[in-house]
């Protein structure tokens, strides 16, 4: 070290040459460093989600589940599973220790799963695996609506918007709610069809002969060799009416004549509005390679051409997280630069001369610089953690700087020349520096090696610190003796802080006069303090990540199964009257889904409100305690960035078994009954569904075979004529639309047109 110093003091052009690269290496850093709200954190948690349509909570469970949890469940390095069913789907959560490739967890599940691919029911869709991540929550929630009545909405964002919006580099997925989805409906019409014996698998068998597009071989043109394809499609629906159908007498007839061909709207299951209004909410996420921040940039600059294109359509960023990311990284900005002016104040105070405040202050914007120079080549990226360990480290800085200038300013007054003041000073107390520094290193330097969850949010902070104490170090070796030679600071005994240090010390010499005579009472004192202070400490709320109050409260609703879109949309009328009439809001946007029979209402408080979200969630709760008697709702701070995932506030979760389903759920029922007779909590929810009702077919299977279907065949039949065929799609006006034979609407009502339902064999009987 003594080394550098000299070098430092012989070259100094050499070191303004370093510093000029070093503030171009900073820059080009910064430039390259993705701003994030918080590090990447990985959760050692997988989830497979499998869907069973039309399917209990108890038929998932024992049809599904169990076969999934059997095969999973002795993967190595899993810690722990639970499985939830509802009805038409259910949930295996799969937490790992710590430390497990979840990468190749993912492929074992994987092959685990396809193992039992044969052994789960054939309406069962392929499980779907999934990771959980920080990154799981929209980055960017979009709300699209229009005035005009002619426009198809829905389609114009699928054929149109989404494209666009795919282009963003930064884009991994997005998901599209509500909206009214086209489609072209070929409707038997039934007397005519039973007239002509004419079945719903005919009439797709019919459609499908003549839409198609198939290779046809190649042929030399010329110099070239092209393929070749043959093909029949349909451009218009009146093309589409004129398919030929062959009766089951073999006559040949028309699709018109036992169909009505029109266009339709889907039956809708899932409904989105935002301040009352019906819209379509498409919400989108990040790639794990990209930011919010740039996913924002690109969005916006897609969504300005998109509004020039389609002036009719209004496009409403509703939710973008890339605000809130830079509102606290300002916020960080803005303390991190008030602490490095104060800290020069305060130097400059005990100094009293500007030029020896300036060399040590001038260490501050040295060593971090150096310390995000750092930070870049070791991939951390400029978040809340990184950022506060910044600040945290401002203090640290001029630690050595103060006690080199310090000596220096000693030897000069010893009538070295400044030269060689700074030489002997910085010698003096270089090893006293690197000792202290490495100190500190080395109390920071575990927050670095921590492994797990903690790992994972603090150790950005402590290489960070490390990465300014070790620049610290340099920077009061080097540049302020090479800073003390070259401006020549002088040390004013009558600074600003001398006077009032000097009665300090007068007053504190009689202090320590007269308590070293009363060491019984320090003792007793010192006892008491330290008593009050772990009583005061088991008072402190733990939590991972402090709360923050980003002024959205969300209410989670959880329906009945088996509920209508209908039914569930009247409760949530009835919960948007409630937050536009509480008078607490700017805006507010509702996400209905009949599948998981469950919505989601986030309201935006004002900031006029005069209440913290905490408050509004607490009264809200209190609200809505027995506001509908058909769901269960709870109210909860939201979050743009998903923050709000670790402040649960004060939530607890209990996990209850029991040998058998019926015990469960009369276990359940006690214990939420206790629970909400129980004063100061405010909801309690359950996950054990009582599950809706339903209807069981039995199909006799020798009956079926005596008149030409097998029992599977019955099933099926019945499956296709209640909610229709699909029959491929057709593309018109460059508009894409599926295909649907159905029935017409309300044709299979009441069980007794169901018991009245009439099928076709293969043989045409």
């Amino acid at each position: 070290m003594k080394h550098l110093t000299k070098t430092a003091l012989n070259r100094p052009v050499a070191v303004i040459v370093i510093l000029a690269g070093l503030i171009l290496f900073s820059i080009v850093s910064i430039s390259g460093m993705p701003l994030k709200l918080m590090p990447d954190i990985n959760f050692p948690v997988m989830v497979v989600y499998a869907t069973y349509p039309g399917a209990s909570p108890e038929e998932v469970d024992e049809n599904v589940m169990e076969k999934i949890l059997d095969a999973c469940s002795n993967i190595s390095g899993l810690k722990k599973t639970q499985t939830m069913s509802y009805e038409n789907y259910g949930v295996l959560v799969m937490q790992f220790n710590y430390g497990t490739d979840t990468s190749k967890a993912h492929d074992d599940v994987r092959s685990r799963l396809e193992t039992i691919a044969n052994d789960l029911p054939e309406k069962t869709d392929d499980p779907t695996i999934l990771e959980v991540e920080m990154d799981a929550f929209d980055d960017m929630t979009l709300s699209v609506s229009t005035e005009s009545k002619d426009l198809d909405l829905l389609n114009l964002i699928n054929q149109k918007l989404e494209p666009q919006l795919r282009r963003a580099a930064a884009l991994a997925d997005i998901s599209i709610t509500g909206g009214d989805e086209k489609y072209i409906s070929i409707q038997l019409i039934p007397e005519y069809a039973s007239q002509y014996g004419i079945s719903p698998s005919s009439v797709v068998a019919a459609i499908t002969a003549v839409n198609y597009s198939i290779p046809a071989g190649s042929v030399a043109y010329g110099d070239q060799k092209l393929n070749m394809e043959t093909e029949v499609r349909f451009d218009d629906i009146e093309k589409l009416r004129q398919v030929p159908i062959t009766t089951a007498r073999g006559s040949v007839i028309h699709l018109y004549d036992v169909c009505n061909i029109d266009y339709a709207i889907k039956g809708k299951t899932s409904l989105s509005r935002y301040d009352g209004g019906e819209d379509i909410s498409i919400g989108l996420k990040k790639r794990q390679s990209s930011t919010s921040v740039t996913l924002s940039r690109q969005i916006k600059g897609i969504l300005d051409e998109f509004s020039k294109s389609y002036p009719d359509v209004n496009v409403r960023i509703i939710n973008d997280s890339a605000d809130e990311i830079l509102a606290m990284l300002k916020s960080v900005v803005k303390t991190l630069i008030l602490g490095v002016v104060v800290a020069m104040a305060v130097i400059f105070l005990f100094f009293g001369d500007i030029k020896g405040s300036l060399i040590v202050g001038s260490t501050m914007p040295v060593s971090l610089l150096c310390a995000l120079v750092c930070m870049y080549f070791a991939g951390i990226s400029l978040n809340v953690i990184s950022m506060n360990a910044l600040v945290i480290s401002i203090g640290m800085i001029t630690d050595n700087a103060v006690v080199v200038i310090e000596l220096c300013f000693k030897k000069r007054a010893d009538g070295l020349e400044y030269k060689d003041a700074a030489y002997e000073g910085t010698k003096v107390v270089i090893n006293s520096v690197v000792a202290s520094t490495i100190t500190t290193v080395v109390v920071y330097l575990p927050l670095a090696l921590l492994n797990g969850l903690s790992g994972q949010f603090f150790k950005q902070l402590g290489f960070t610190i490390v990465f300014v104490l070790l620049a610290s170090l340099f920077s009061a070796t080097t540049l302020v003796p090479m800073f003390f030679s070259l401006y020549k600071p002088k040390e004013r005994k009558n600074n600003p802080m001398s006077v009032v240090l000097e009665k300090l010390s007068v007053k504190y010499s009689r202090f320590l006069t007269w308590i070293l005579n009363k060491s019984v009472l320090v003792i007793i004192v010192s006892a008491v303090m330290l008593v009050i202070s772990v009583l005061m400490a088991t008072g402190l709320r733990s939590e991972l990540i402090a709360a923050t109050d980003e002024g959205i409260a969300q209410m989670d609703v959880t329906f009945r199964p088996g509920l209508s879109l209908e039914t569930i949309d009247e409760t949530v009328v009835s919960l948007e009257q409630f937050v536009e009439s509480s008078g607490l809001c700017d805006d507010y946007s509702i996400s209905i889904s009949e599948a998981s029979s469950s919505a989601t209402v986030v309201a935006y408080i004002s900031d006029d409100a005069g209440l913290t979200t905490a408050e509004v969630v607490d009264m809200w709760n209190e609200n809505m305690r027995d506001f509908s008697p058909v769901c269960d709702i709870t109210v909860s701070a939201g979050s743009t960035t998903g923050m709000s995932s670790f402040n649960m506030g004060g939530s607890e979760e209990f996990d209850i078994s029991a040998d058998d389903l019926p015990s469960l759920r009369s276990a359940s029922r006690q214990i939420t009954d206790i629970l909400e007779s129980t004063p100061g909590i405010i909801s309690v929810t359950s996950s054990v569904e009582g599950g809706g009702a339903g209807i069981k077919i039995s199909v006799n299977p020798e009956m079926a075979q005596a008149n030409g279907f097998s029992a599977s065949m019955v099933s099926q039949l019945i499956y296709l004529n209640m909610t229709g065929t699909d029959a491929g799609e057709v593309t018109i006006d460059n508009n894409t639309y599926e295909l649907k034979v159905e029935y017409p609407k309300d044709y299979y009502k009441s069980l007794d047109d169901v018991r009245t339902m009439t099928f076709m064999n293969p043989q045409g009987v």
